[in-house]
């Protein structure tokens, strides 16, 4: 073992701890409570949407360093995605409940229609605003949608936190 080595013991510590802290937040959570931790979240989410714009105009900074844009201007372009991806969300949600009054598994086929719409969208929207070719715009699409990804799982674990202690306090 290296110097710098954690030893068995103090591993075994560190990883009972997430799991009890976790329980301890969780745990107390019971049938009823979680009901009420779902509309918490789903109460929370756009809250988390909107602290996370900074991260996702950080990325496309990091992306596009040389598209001679300042981070405002970033900023703007992830606001303008942002609210896309929420009215896409709305008019999906409808759309889907008026194909499964038609016909049930037509609703499956216009969800995947419209996610289809709207990454072409988003292409778009990338090749009009930055302005570079196919191939390199698929390319940072990708690598942005990947991490702004994580980061939007980080975020719903802090938000599934937040909205447990919430719970809990109530």
């Amino acid at each position: 073992m290296g110097k710098n080595a954690a030893s068995p013991k103090a591993e075994s510590n560190i990883q009972s701890a997430a799991p009890s802290a976790f329980s301890r937040i969780f745990g107390r959570v019971n049938h009823e409570d979680s009901k009420e931790l779902t509309r918490e979240v789903q109460h929370l989410f756009p809250t988390m949407g909107f602290f996370c714009l900074p991260f996702l105009a950080t990325l496309l900074l990091a992306a596009y360093p040389r598209s001679g844009r300042v981070y405002v201007e970033h900023f703007v372009f992830a606001l303008h995605l942002q609210a896309f991806y929420f009215l896409a969300v709305l008019v999906t949600d409808v759309a889907q409940a008026g194909a499964g009054l038609i016909y049930a598994p037509l609703s499956g086929l216009v969800s995947f229609l419209f996610f289809l719409a709207g990454v072409w969208l988003v292409y778009r929207g990338f090749r009009a605003v930055y302005g570079q070719g196919r191939w390199r715009t698929i390319i940072k699409m990708v690598f942005v949608g990947f991490a702004y990804g994580v980061i939007l799982i980080i975020g719903i674990i802090v938000t599934s936190f937040a909205a447990a202690l919430l719970v809990q306090r109530n």
